[in-house]
């Protein structure tokens, strides 16, 4: 039901403006109160979803690829010329994310499906860009974006280095921040979650290099918020001491901002854990109780 209410409540206030919000929420609630076919339960309801649509919001965990918005994505996805079966699959994913996915494979065959039309440096600007407004159109206060910074290519398909990428990240907060603010906006604040992934087509080597670049840039923007995570299922004959020296490293930096040697925030850190194993034919929820394993 609150789901239902806050679909349908988004779109009339949809002002970037938060002064302009609250002349369309006051309109919202104006039919609220005069709609006689809504019962007093009914009218509550949607009093409450208009309130709790004014109210400010973080967001902890967002994918740049996989939050980016539909409308964004698929712009993308025509520019690229994206056949009716790919766009079709693209419509598939953002249905799937809506309703909940039923495993980790579905929602990695989503993600791929959405990410295949995010390429080019101007991609991600637009990704980025697309996040920030959706962010700040819906009261948002910080967002936290977060994908990998390694096998990025440019607009020709030569590789784009990690901190070539991660630059171009930053530039698009800071052009969409500019853009927003000169709209009357109030721009959420952006940290940057870089990530790193267990999984078969990635090397421990990769997921260090992602925790090194972290500190790198948390010592030459300090004014900024950096973090680290590492993702993906967990049977992929790489143990947790694989990854050691990528924590040592997170470890060290922290230290040194706690010992006041180094400005700026410490680097945020998170491990996703228990995640279901997507290599074998059963990847359905019930694998980790077979395994004999209590979480997922």
């Amino acid at each position: 039901m609150v789901k239902g209410l806050s679909g349908e409540v988004a779109p009339q206030l949809d002002a970037l403006n938060f002064d302009e919000k609250i002349g369309q929420a006051r309109d919202v609630l104006m039919e609220i109160y005069t709609d006689p076919e809504l019962d007093e339960t009914e009218r509550a309801n949607r009093l409450v979803a208009v309130m709790t649509s004014l109210l400010p919001k973080t967001n902890n965990h967002q994918h740049l690829k996989g939050s980016t918005p539909m409308g964004t994505l698929l712009e993308l996805a025509e520019q690229h010329g994206f056949s009716e079966e790919k766009i079709a699959e693209i419509h598939k994913a953002y249905a799937e994310g809506e309703a909940g996915f039923k495993s980790l494979d579905a929602f990695n065959e989503a993600y791929g499906a959405i990410g295949g039309a995010i390429r080019t440096p101007a991609d991600y600007q637009k990704a980025v860009s697309g996040i920030m407004t959706e962010a700040a159109r819906s009261g948002q206060l910080t967002v936290e974006v977060r994908c990998s910074v390694i096998g990025q290519r440019d607009a020709d398909g030569a590789p784009l280095s990690p901190e070539n990428a991660l630059m171009n990240l930053i530039e698009a907060t800071d052009r969409t921040r500019t853009q927003l603010e000169a709209q009357g906006a109030t721009p959420p604040e952006v940290g940057i979650t870089l990530l790193g992934y267990r999984g078969r087509d990635w090397k421990p080597e990769e997921v260090i290099e992602h925790a090194r670049i972290a500190v790198q840039f948390a010592e030459m923007y300090p004014e900024r918020s950096f973090s680290f995570d590492i993702a993906g299922p967990e049977d992929t004959g790489f143990s947790p001491k694989y990854f050691a020296e990528a924590y040592r490293l997170l470890r060290e930096h922290n230290e040194r901002v706690d010992g006041g040697e180094l400005q700026g925030e410490k680097i945020g850190i998170t491990t996703h854990a228990g995640e279901t194993p997507t290599y074998d034919k059963d990847p359905g929820s019930d694998e980790p109780a077979k395994q004999g394993t209590g979480s997922i």
